[in-house]
């Protein structure tokens, strides 16, 4: 067996665990009923996430298209403000759930849970 062709059995593997594991990290996540197995299954989620990302990252060709997208990177401007959108977002989602515990007689929370959520998916977006 030469190299390229165990890259290849190593690559494909990894991506049926990523496929398995997100699978399964899906059930569990969604059809658990205790707290702590569901964030079993979000974690189990995410490390198929990473499954993938790591055997895609394997492919000469990802790394080709890796060296020559480097130079296009967002810069830290931008993470910045995704970081304080990130706790914009958070802060929402306190008004939103405080909107929610007193019967939601309130405007407000909703609207600005809705504008924080539509810039962060525009920045967001802009990271990619």
């Amino acid at each position: 067996m030469t190299t390229p062709q165990k890259n290849l059995y190593l690559r494909y593997s990894l991506l049926w665990m990523a496929v398995l594991a997100v699978v399964a990290g899906g059930v569990i996540a969604f059809t658990a009923s205790s707290l702590t197995i569901r964030l079993i299954g979000l974690m189990l989620l995410l490390a198929g996430v990473s499954l993938s990302s790591f055997a895609r990252s394997s492919d000469p060709i990802h790394q080709i298209a890796a060296r020559s997208a480097t130079s296009n990177r967002p810069g830290s401007v931008l993470w910045t403000v995704a970081v304080v959108l990130t706790l914009a977002t958070a802060i929402a989602l306190h008004y939103l759930y405080l909107d929610a515990l007193h019967g939601y007689h309130q405007v407000l929370p909703v609207y600005a849970f809705a504008g924080v959520a539509l810039i962060c998916g525009g920045v967001w977006a802009a990271l990619e």
